[in-house]
């Protein structure tokens, strides 16, 4: 596996932006069209008949867009992100302090809090709630980053990572179920991502 943007991170290199635009293939073998939005997808597949995943396939993929996962301010952030991870092997998942975030808005490279830690230790004061909540495949990305600041008053990113570059995602990204995303980046060659290098 490759290094996440973690890593990258660790040696001084920024988490950028994606400029990786948001495709959608026919998944029907053999089939060359590519529609720029999911209803256009629909509508293709829709008129000629592709099928868009077979029974096995789709009973497998609605079973890992409903499948219950416990964020709880006990767990350390490694077992988090392994956890993540283990559901949606092209997504990674990071936590910073607003001090890190600010460094973003000026071009500075961020560094995001260790895995050791646990989220209790680095929730921000004062947040409602006992600090829990789940999670699912069919969770917008940019619904579980909200929902990190909502719970812990953490500043969460789910990352990507290409062609060995590590990126967070843009607001068309943040609009797409975790489920969705994570098999878009497969389809698109995306990396698997690792969290070798970087545990303290």
């Amino acid at each position: 596996m490759g290094s996440c943007c973690r890593a990258e991170q660790s040696r001084g290199h920024s988490i950028h932006q994606t400029d990786i635009a948001m495709t959608f293939p026919c998944p029907q073998p053999g089939c060359p069209v590519v529609a720029e939005s999911e209803p256009g997808l629909k509508r293709h597949m829709k008129a000629t008949g592709h099928a868009q995943q077979d029974s096995a396939a789709a009973t497998a993929g609605e079973q890992a867009a409903t499948d219950e996962m416990l964020i709880d301010g006990r767990k350390r952030i490694k077992t988090i992100q392994d956890e993540f991870t283990a559901r949606f092997p092209y997504l990674g998942l990071h936590f910073f302090s607003a001090e890190q975030m600010d460094k973003s808005n000026t071009g500075g490279a961020m560094t995001p809090y260790g895995g050791d830690l646990t989220l209790a230790s680095v929730r921000a004061a004062k947040v409602p709630g006992n600090g829990e909540f789940k999670l699912s495949g069919r969770m917008h990305v940019g619904t579980l980053e909200a929902d990190f600041r909502k719970h812990f008053g953490l500043l969460a990113q789910v990352c990507v990572q290409k062609d060995g570059k590590g990126y967070y995602t843009s607001a068309e990204q943040d609009a797409q179920s975790l489920q969705r995303f994570n098999e878009h980046c497969q389809s698109h060659g995306y990396d698997r991502v690792g969290y070798s290098g970087h545990r303290k």
